[in-house]
């Protein structure tokens, strides 16, 4: 470790982000997001063998998987700091299965990093559970991320329980936002209120998929969490 490292090493913040560092021995195994945050840490200011040191106390087998955007930031950021083994024994515990999918935009970002991750039976086995069904829809801008991400997971048939509850709750302006970010076409309020037909989908959003990439609500959440 050179001078200047081992300054760095002995400071209370992280130089290059100004967050507060942790030692690897202090660090909560069961909170996967602490775990991702001292993982990011590391990699930005720490050496080799810190990150093996970590890594060696085995998160993955002790991390609580109830948050899923816990779960979905240290997933993430095991697999981009190259320990595959440790998120393969973390998805191996079945995320999918044990998180949360109350709110819509935790369970978008778990989504997200389970299909980055290739882990296409964590998948399936989220989107059995019924996200669109089960979430809570007071939160309106993770709503939009939600309908976001299962239309982007070619998850038709949640886009539409979702939409067909927003339609039943008269959610017409929330259908709206989400109609102008995915593209889609959505419910539309006739003249007495009620449901009408489907709406046509926003042209500039289909005509350019990688737009519609580029401003996704998935990656601006991502960006609010500071992807590592």
């Amino acid at each position: 470790m050179t001078d200047e490292a081992a300054e760095t090493a002995g400071t209370e913040t992280c130089p290059t982000c100004n967050t507060g560092l942790m030692s690897v021995a202090d660090a909560d195994l069961g909170d996967a997001m602490e775990v991702a945050i001292v993982l990011g840490n590391l990699q930005k200011c720490g050496t080799a063998k810190d990150i093996q040191d970590l890594l060696a106390r085995d998160p993955a087998s002790h991390a609580d998987l109830t948050e899923p955007g816990n779960v979905a930031c240290l997933l993430t950021g095991l697999r981009q700091a190259g320990a595959h083994q440790q998120a393969a024994v973390l998805l191996a515990r079945d995320p999918a299965g044990h998180a949360s999918i109350s709110h819509p935009g935790a369970t978008a970002l778990l989504l997200a990093s389970l299909r980055e991750a290739g882990a296409g039976q964590q998948v399936a086995a989220l989107l059995a559970r019924d996200p669109a069904g089960q979430c809570e829809l007071d939160d309106r801008g993770m709503v939009v991320t939600l309908a976001w991400c299962l239309h982007d997971t070619d998850a038709d048939d949640q886009v539409t329980v979702l939409l067909s509850r927003l339609s039943a709750a008269g959610e017409w302006s929330l259908l709206d936002e989400i109609g102008e970010a995915t593209g889609l076409p959505v419910p539309q309020q006739d003249q007495a209120g009620h449901r009408g037909g489907e709406g046509h989908a926003r042209g500039e959003q289909q005509a350019n998929p990688q737009a519609r990439e580029e401003r996704g609500p998935v990656g601006e959440q991502r960006a609010e969490h500071g992807d590592r």
